[in-house]
C-alpha cells in the first residue's frame, strides 16, 4: 500500500476515497464518549480541538452503519464494529441459482423416495389383495355348490311335505330334459347354418375375385375396352355416389310425407276438406256425364228416368232371385241337416262325453254358416262400393295427371310470367301427382285384398258343399258309433272290465301313497334334524361360516386401503409441483442465457 498513514494518527490530514482511515482520529470520534480515558493516541490529535477535517469520501466509507450493544472493551472504550463485511450481494450470479436448484432437486430426489417405498408398501399390499381376493373366489364357488346341494335338499323336503307324487317329478324331470335337448338342437342347427352361410359367402367372394381377375386379363387383352370399362366403373362409382344422398333425401321426403299424412288424419277440419273436395269431383263427373248423355240423345234431352228405373230394377231383380234360389238351396241343405242333426241329438241324449262336445262344436260350426250365409248381402254391397269409388279415384287422378301433361305441351308458346307461374303450378302438380301415385298404388292393394275377398265369397258355394260333405262323413261315423253303443250287453261288459282294471290300479296306488307319506314322514321328523345337527356339527360346515366372516372382513380392509391409497394418492401428487420447478428453471435458464 502506498502513503498509508500511521496508525497512531500521525500523518496528515488528506486521504483518497480508498483508503483505510486512522483508527484514532480525533475527529471521527462520537461526542458521546468526549472525556473517558487519558489515551494518547485516541483521545488527541496533532489537528487541535475543533479543526474540521474530511477524512474519506468513498462510498463505504459514507454507508450508514448501525452498531448495537457493541461489547465494551479495554480501557472502557466502545470500538466500531458493523454487523457485516459489506452490504450483501445486489445482483445474484448463475452459482446461486444453481445451489439453489441442486438444493430443491434433491429434497424432490428425497421426496420421489419416500413416495416409492411408500408404493412399495402398497404393491405388496395389494399383491396379498390378490390372493386373498383369489381365495375369496375359491371360497365363494365352495359356499355357491353347497348352497345348490342345500336347495336341492330343501327342494326334496318341500316336494316331500306338498306331497308331490314322484311319478309326476320325474315326469317334468324327462320334459325339460327333452325341452333342453330340442334347445341345444337348435342352437347346434343356428350355428351349422352361420357356419354355412360363412362358407356360402367366402365362396362367392372367391368366385366375384375369380370373375374380376378373369374380366382384368381379358381388358389387359384388350386396351380398348379396358379404358371403357374404367370409364363406365368411374362412372358407376360417381352414379352410386350420387343415389345414396339421392336416397337420403328420399327418405327424408318419405317421413315428412308420413308425418304430414298423420296430421292430416288427425286433422278433422282437413279431413272435412278433402271429404268435401272428393264429393265436389264426384259432382263435377256426375255433371259432365249427364252433359255427355244430352250431348249424345236425339233430341237434347235426357233419357226417362222411368224407363232407366225399369231396367235397373229388372236386373237387380234377375240378380236377387238367382241369389234366391242359391240362398234356398243352401237353406234347403242346412234344413237337412240339422234335421239330421236333430234327430242324432234325439237319439244320443243318454250319452255324454266327448261325443257330446263334438256334437257342440258342429252346432256352433252350423251357426257361423248361418250368420255368413245372412251377412253375405251386406258384406257383399260394402266390398262393391269400395271397389267402385277406388276406381272412381284412380279415374280422377289419371284425368289430372291427363291435364297436368297437356298443360307441359303447351308451355312453349307462353311468355316468361306465364312460364314461372306454370313452372310453380308444375311443381305443385308433381308433388300432388307423387301423392296420388301413392294413393293408387294403396287403392290397387286395396282392391287386390278386395277381389280376393271377393274370391273367397264367390267360392262360398264350394266351401258350403265341403262342409257338407264332412258332416256327412261325421254322420256316418256317429251312425257306426250308435251301432256299437247299441250293443248294450258288450258295452257293459266291457265297462265292468275296465272298472276292474281301475279299482286294481286305485288299490297299487293307495299303497305307494301310503309307502310315500311315511317315508316322507321319517324325512321330515328324523332324517331332517339328524342331517341339520351333522351339519352344524361338521367342521367344514363351521370352517366355512368361519372364511365368510373372514371374506367380509377382508373385503372391509380392502376397501379401506383402497380408499387410503386413493386418499394417498392425491395428497403426494407431485407431478404439478414437478412441472413447476422445471418451468422455473428453463425460465431461469434463458433469463440467464439473455443476460
Amino acid at each position: 500500500m502506498m502513503n498509508r498513514p500511521p496508525s497512531s494518527g500521525m500523518g496528515g490530514g488528506q486521504a483518497y476515497g480508498g483508503m483505510r482511515p486512522p483508527s484514532g482520529a480525533g475527529g471521527f470520534a462520537p461526542a458521546s464518549r468526549a472525556g473517558f480515558g487519558t489515551r494518547t493516541g485516541a483521545g488527541q490529535s496533532s489537528y487541535g480541538q475543533g479543526q474540521a477535517v474530511m477524512v474519506g469520501v468513498g462510498s463505504a466509507l459514507n454507508t450508514q452503519v448501525e452498531v448495537a450493544h457493541r461489547p465494551v472493551t479495554t480501557q472502557g472504550m466502545k470500538g466500531v464494529h458493523p454487523q457485516s463485511l459489506g452490504p450483501k450481494r445486489q445482483v445474484a450470479d448463475r452459482s446461486y441459482y444453481v445451489g439453489l436448484l441442486r438444493s430443491k432437486n434433491a429434497e424432490l430426489l428425497a421426496e420421489i423416495e419416500r413416495i416409492k417405498k411408500e408404493t412399495a408398501v402398497l404393491q405388496k399390499n395389494s399383491s396379498s389383495a390378490i390372493s386373498m381376493d383369489t381365495k375369496s373366489r375359491s371360497l365363494q364357488e365352495e359356499v355357491n355348490k353347497m348352497k345348490d346341494v342345500l336347495s336341492d335338499y330343501n327342494f326334496a323336503i318341500s316336494k316331500a311335505t306338498a306331497g308331490v307324487d314322484v311319478d309326476a317329478m320325474n315326469m317334468d324331470t324327462e320334459m325339460l330334459r327333452e325341452h333342453n335337448a330340442v334347445q341345444v338342437k337348435k342352437v347346434d342347427e343356428i350355428f351349422l347354418s352361420c357356419k354355412q352361410l360363412d362358407s356360402k359367402a367366402k365362396d362367392l367372394e372367391g368366385r366375384i375375385k375369380m370373375q374380376l381377375d378373369t374380366l382384368d386379363e381379358k381388358l389387359n387383352a384388350e386396351p380398348e375396352k379396358q379404358a371403357v370399362y374404367y370409364n363406365l366403373r368411374t362412372q358407376s362409382t360417381q352414379l352410386q355416389e350420387m343415389v345414396l344422398p339421392m336416397q337420403r333425401e328420399i327418405d327424408t321426403l318419405q317421413r315428412k310425407y308420413n308425418i304430414m299424412n298423420k296430421e292430416l288424419k288427425g286433422d278433422a277440419m282437413r279431413q272435412a276438406a278433402l271429404s268435401l273436395q272428393a264429393r265436389k269431383v264426384a259432382l263435377l263427373k256426375q255433371k259432365q256425364q249427364l252433359l255427355d248423355e244430352i250431348k249424345a240423345s236425339p233430341n237434347g234431352q235426357l233419357p226417362d228416368e222411368k224407363t232407366k228405373l225399369l231396367n235397373q230394377v229388372k236386373t237387380e231383380t234377375i240378380e236377387i232371385e238367382k241369389v234366391q234360389k242359391d240362398i234356398d238351396s243352401v237353406k234347403e241343405d242346412i234344413e237337412k241337416c240339422k234335421q239330421n242333426i236333430r234327430n242324432m241329438d234325439a237319439d244320443l241324449q243318454e250319452y255324454k262325453g266327448e261325443r257330446a262336445e263334438k256334437y257342440k262344436e258342429l252346432e256352433a260350426k252350423d251357426r257361423e254358416m248361418q250368420e255368413f250365409i245372412e251377412n253375405f248381402d251386406s258384406a257383399k254391397a260394402d266390398i262393391l262400393t269400395q271397389t267402385t269409388a277406388a276406381e272412381g279415384a284412380i279415374v280422377s287422378k289419371l284425368e289430372d295427371v291427363g291435364k297436368n301433361m297437356h298443360l307441359l305441351e303447351t308451355i312453349d308458346s307462353t311468355t316468361t310470367e306465364q312460364a314461372q307461374d306454370m313452372a310453380g303450378n308444375l311443381d305443385f302438380k308433381k308433388k300432388q301427382l307423387d301423392y296420388s301415385m301413392s294413393t293408387h298404388e294403396r287403392l290397387k292393394s286395396e282392391l287386390d285384398l278386395r277381389k280376393k275377398e271377393l274370391e273367397k265369397v264367390q267360392n262360398l258355394d264350394t266351401k258350403i258343399s265341403n262342409e257338407l260333405q264332412i258332416i256327412t262323413e261325421k254322420v256316418a261315423q256317429n251312425e257306426e258309433q250308435i251301432k256299437v253303443f247299441s250293443d248294450l250287453d258288450t258295452l257293459r261288459q266291457n265297462a265292468e272290465r275296465r272298472k276292474r282294471e281301475l279299482m286294481a290300479r286305485k288299490v297299487k296306488v293307495s299303497a305307494l301313497r301310503d309307502q310315500m307319506k311315511s317315508a316322507v314322514h321319517l324325512l321330515t321328523t328324523n332324517q331332517y334334524e339328524v342331517l341339520q345337527k351333522a351339519l352344524n356339527e361338521n367342521e367344514c360346515h363351521s370352517a366355512l361360516q368361519a372364511q365368510e366372516s373372514k371374506i367380509r372382513l377382508i373385503n372391509q380392509t380392502v376397501f379401506s386401503l383402497a380408499d387410503f391409497v386413493a386418499q394417498k394418492g392425491s395428497e403426494v401428487d407431485y407431478h404439478l409441483l414437478k412441472a413447476d420447478c422445471l418451468r422455473m428453471a428453463e425460465e431461469v435458464n434463458g433469463h440467464i442465457q439473455t443476460q
